[in-house]
């Protein structure tokens, strides 16, 4: 019995920790990163190194630990969910994606870097790239983000809360002119638009 219950508390955790990591999506090439980038309107990418040499790097594996947890934190607050931005993970070791890196202007890894549209994202003033390098904290990956399209993702929210409103008006309205009384044959007395009173009377 014991071995069951610790199966199922098992199984639950796992689950859990798949709803959580589901939240960072990880790419292993070129056209997989294209393919999602092209999809959203707003994606931050963590570009980073882990091959069978750095692994062996305590200090590294441990400095990319931390960093892939933060990222999975941020991924998963309220205000980057709710204002549609994805999280996006590279290893840069794999295939073509270090030459991919490079050519959106990576020259160092770890870097995060955000996109519009699928490109880069530019800042106005002085074209340059929306990018952080480095191990950073998440209190300073947090101020990036929002610096650097905090109000998109605000009007993407703000948007979001407007069209639920609208839903919850039209529905309301909906109910307050349409309560009609519905008897059908089999005794489901409920209300029901349209006004159908069961054995072909109407009302």
């Amino acid at each position: 019995m014991k071995g069951y219950i610790y199966t199922v508390m098992v199984a639950i955790v796992g689950l859990f920790a798949l709803c959580v990591d589901a939240r960072v999506h990880e790419v292993s090439s070129e056209n997989k990163l294209y393919s999602k980038l092209r999809r959203q309107r707003f994606a931050i990418v963590f570009f980073y190194e882990e091959n069978k040499e750095l692994r062996c790097d305590g200090d590294y594996r441990r400095d990319l630990k931390a960093a892939r947890n933060m990222f999975h934190r941020l991924s998963s607050q309220w205000e980057y969910t709710e204002g549609d931005l994805y999280f996006i993970r590279a290893n840069v070791s794999k295939l073509d994606l270090t030459m991919t890196a490079q050519q959106f202007g990576v020259d160092q890894f770890p870097a995060f870097l955000i996109f519009e549209d699928g490109r880069p994202f530019k800042h106005k003033k002085d074209n340059t790239v929306g990018k952080i390098d480095g191990f950073v904290s998440q209190n300073e990956l947090r101020t990036f983000i929002d610096t650097t399209i905090g109000d998109q993702l605000s009007d993407r929210r703000e948007y979001k809360r407007e069209v639920r409103e609208q839903r919850r008006a039209e529905q309301a309205y909906y109910w307050s002119v349409a309560p009609y009384y519905y008897g059908g044959y089999y005794g489901d007395c409920c209300y029901r638009p349209g006004g159908y009173f069961g054995f072909g009377f109407s009302i």
